[in-house]
C-alpha cells in the first residue's frame, strides 16, 4: 500500500498524489470514487481493586468492567447510520490474571466521515464510562490521531469522464 511506498522512497519527490482504488462493482468502470474510511485507535485503561478469594465482594473486578463496555459497544452499532460506514473493532493487548486489577482494552474505530468518527467517538466513551461506573471501576481513556482520514471523493470526480480500461491477458 502507499505506507510501503513511502518506505521503500517510491514517493521521495512527489509532492501531491491522486489516490484511487479500483473495484468489482462494475466490469466496465475501473475506479472507484467513493473514498476511504478513517480510522481512530483508542486505549482505555479500566482500573479495579485486587480481588481476595475470600473477600470477592471488597474487590472490583476491572476485567468485569471492560467486558460490560464491550456489551455496550456492541449495543451502539443500532445507533449508528448505515451511510457513516462505523464499525467497531477492539482486543485485549495485556490481562492481568488472577486479581485483574487494571485490564487494558484497545479500540478502533472506522468510519466515512470526521463527524461520523467524532460522534461514534462521543457515544463510545461515554458508554465506557458508564460501564466502569456501573461496577465502581474507575478509567483512562487516551484518544489517539485519527491512523487514517476519511477521503470523500465522489464530489471531486463528478465531472471527469472516465474512459475504462482494457484487460490483456
Amino acid at each position: 500500500g502507499k505506507r510501503e511506498f513511502m518506505r521503500r522512497g517510491y514517493m521521495d519527490g512527489v509532492d501531491i498524489g491522486c489516490m484511487l482504488h479500483t473495484n468489482a462493482r462494475e466490469a466496465d468502470f475501473a475506479c472507484d470514487t467513493m473514498g476511504s474510511i478513517g480510522i481512530m485507535n483508542k486505549t482505555i485503561r479500566f482500573l479495579g481493586k485486587p480481588i481476595t478469594h475470600s473477600a470477592t465482594y471488597l474487590g472490583v473486578n476491572s476485567l468485569s468492567a471492560a467486558t460490560l463496555a464491550i456489551q455496550a459497544l456492541n449495543t451502539l452499532h443500532e445507533k449508528f447510520r448505515n451511510e457513516d460506514c462505523i464499525m467497531i473493532s477492539y482486543n485485549f493487548p495485556n490481562t492481568s490474571v488472577p486479581t485483574f486489577a487494571e485490564t487494558v482494552l484497545t479500540v478502533k474505530i472506522k468510519g466515512a466521515s470526521m463527524q461520523a468518527i467524532e460522534d461514534a467517538n462521543k457515544k463510545i466513551s461515554r458508554a465506557i464510562f458508564a460501564s466502569a461506573a456501573t461496577i465502581g471501576a474507575t478509567v483512562e481513556i487516551i484518544d489517539h490521531m485519527l491512523s487514517y482520514a476519511p477521503i470523500a471523493i465522489v464530489a471531486l470526480f463528478k465531472e471527469v469522464e472516465w474512459t475504462p480500461i482494457e484487460h490483456k491477458v
